[in-house]
């Protein structure tokens, strides 16, 4: 914590009181709610009334988009930021920052990583400006975080601690707000799973000082559950399912309290999720693969260094790489495969491979040589539920599939259309975009890559007029053993493209 504070002060910090007494405050307030891990096909009558509730009396989108990679802390930056990984630089729930660590990469669910990488990188960990900046620098409206999830999925949300700060139960910044939180609040629960005390504590801080004390107009509460509980239990499974009715409980909580406050009129609600969720089948891991193959020396060898799904080669691996890809996309385990269009193959390997650009990761510092997405079966679960993938653990997220990349939007209040259902695609870089628009933020030096969710909006003259279009594109790489196919699939509205899913098809000679 010690090295929290020291870097606290070097981000130069603010406190609860930056907008709360000013006079010019904004009237209207927007909450955002993000439900880790929330499914799309969770949400109904049954496990989530008060969520359920809320399409009735807003606008409820129909194609809603996680940003890919499906982790969290990529889409806790694409949701901050309005943009992609290509943007903000965020490319995993791992990095690889070679000035911090030229050999393996950094864990972003941890704050106090993050910070000294944001020191090295000389305030540069996202190459992109936030929500809290940007409300900051425009005097229109204090922001806050309200979260039960990581320190560094918190921090990512608000990394400049601009506004009201951070309320996490591991780390509450500025620090010197920590004394004056757990006085009014009440002492941090321990984790538990489900996490509902700490859950239940995080919702009477946002409740206390963005409703009662009216100190915040916009405001990011994020609860790790399903996804906490559903990692270890799977999908369906009666606690994973008990964790969605005790975040929806808290959900419930919020409309209760704004309905008491007679501030029905004043306060935007939206509730999304930054990914869905998918049953696991297992894979050996990119580097174990490529050693037993005799392509990489050894696991911790720096030939090629392998963070996450991305892979980084050195000089001489380079030269290699056209044989790395091809034992790579041989494996049934092995879905997408996207390259890097600075790199040299050999054959047809680089026509007949997507690049980078194809989901928004080619960062121009960071993007690895090439990225390996595993592979998902349209297979049931024995709850009922569809979607498998071939990552390690019992259940998680991370693939292209299309159980993982389409998620819930739900939005009501003053700002949005009643009982609507929006038929265009939308995704998360589109909440904040959508959010400063409607407290009336104009900054030029924000240039998010995500749109401003017009069609949903009360008075909007900008609606959009184009319908939503499916587009598939399909290349086919030919090898000894066969081909490998890999279709990609978009949802499209004039210049807006969002990826809907990929699928890998392998067809082996006989």
């Amino acid at each position: 914590m010690k090295k929290i504070q020291v870097l606290i002060l070097i981000l130069g910090s603010i406190g609860w009181s930056c907008t709360s007494n000013s006079e010019e405050k904004p009237e209207l307030k927007t909450v955002v709610i993000i439900v880790d891990a929330l499914r799309f096909d969770y949400v109904n009558e049954e496990n989530t009334p008060n969520i359920y509730a809320m399409i009735k009396e807003g606008s409820f989108g129909l194609h809603h988009h996680s940003t890919f990679p499906t982790v969290t802390r990529v889409n806790s930056t694409s949701y901050a930021t309005g943009s992609y990984p290509k943007t903000h630089g965020i490319l995993g729930n791992s990095i690889f920052l070679p000035k911090v660590d030229p050999l393996k990469g950094l864990n972003t669910g941890d704050a106090s990583v993050m910070m000294m990488a944001d020191s090295v990188e000389n305030g540069k960990l996202l190459s992109s400006l936030s929500i809290g900046e940007v409300l900051q620098s425009s005097g229109k409206g204090n922001y806050a975080v309200f979260s039960t999830g990581s320190t560094g999925q918190s921090f990512l949300l608000n990394h400049k601690i601009k506004g009201s700060g951070i309320i996490n139960p591991d780390m509450i910044l500025p620090e010197n707000l920590h004394e004056k939180v757990i006085n009014e609040i009440g002492e941090i629960p321990p984790r538990s799973k489900p996490n509902k005390e700490r859950h239940h504590w995080v919702t009477d801080a946002f409740i206390k000082y963005a409703l009662v004390d009216d100190l915040v107009d916009v405001a990011t509460i994020w609860y790790s559950d399903p996804d906490g509980t559903a990692h270890g239990e799977g999908i369906g499974a009666p606690m994973t399912m008990e964790s969605i009715r005790n975040v929806d409980e808290q959900i419930g909580r919020i409309i209760s309290s704004i309905a008491e406050l007679g501030m029905e009129n004043r306060v935007n609600l939206i509730v999304s999720a930054d990914h869905g969720f998918a049953t696991h089948k297992g894979n050996p891991g990119i580097a174990s693969h490529l050693v037993e193959r005799g392509l990489k020396e050894s696991k911790e060898s720096d030939d090629i260094i392998v963070v996450g799904n991305a892979v980084y080669l050195n000089k001489e691996s380079k030269e290699n790489a056209s044989d790395i890809i091809k034992s790579l996309v041989s494996e049934d385990w092995v879905g997408a495969v996207f390259v890097n269009s600075s790199l040299n193959l050999n054959d047809d390997l680089m026509e007949n491979l997507f690049p980078l650009e194809t989901f928004n990761w080619n960062h121009p510092q960071r993007a690895a040589d090439f990225y390996v997405d595993v592979n998902w079966t349209e297979e049931t679960n024995a709850f009922g539920y569809a979607g498998y993938s071939y990552n390690n653990g019992t259940a998680g997220h991370g693939s292209s599939s299309p159980f993982e990349m389409k998620t819930p939007f739900i939005a009501k209040g003053p700002s949005f259309l009643k009982g609507f259902e929006n038929e265009l695609p939308s995704g998360m870089v589109d909440i904040v975009p959508t959010v400063l628009h409607i407290h009336g933020v104009m900054d030029n030096s924000f240039n998010p890559d995500g749109r401003i969710l017009n069609e949903i909006l009360v008075g909007s003259t900008e609606k959009e007029e184009n319908e939503l279009t499916t587009e598939t594109h399909v290349k086919t790489v030919a090898l000894d053993w066969g081909e490998y196919e890999l279709n990609v699939t978009y949802s499209t509205i004039g210049e807006w493209k969002y990826l809907d899913h990929t699928k890998t098809i392998r067809k082996r000679k006989e």
